[in-house]
């Protein structure tokens, strides 16, 4: 995963885990996962 993703992710991340529901933790780090390789395949 890219650096500034990562950095990205960090205080969203911190954010989801002051909700009961982790499935939208995961889908959002799935989404960057997905966007992740879609900017390494065009750059």
């Amino acid at each position: 995963m890219s650096i500034k993703l990562y950095y990205v992710f960090i205080p969203i991340c911190n954010e989801f885990n002051a909700l009961p529901n982790k499935v939208l933790l995961a889908l959002y780090f799935l989404f960057l996962v997905v966007i992740d390789k879609a900017y390494s395949n065009h750059f």
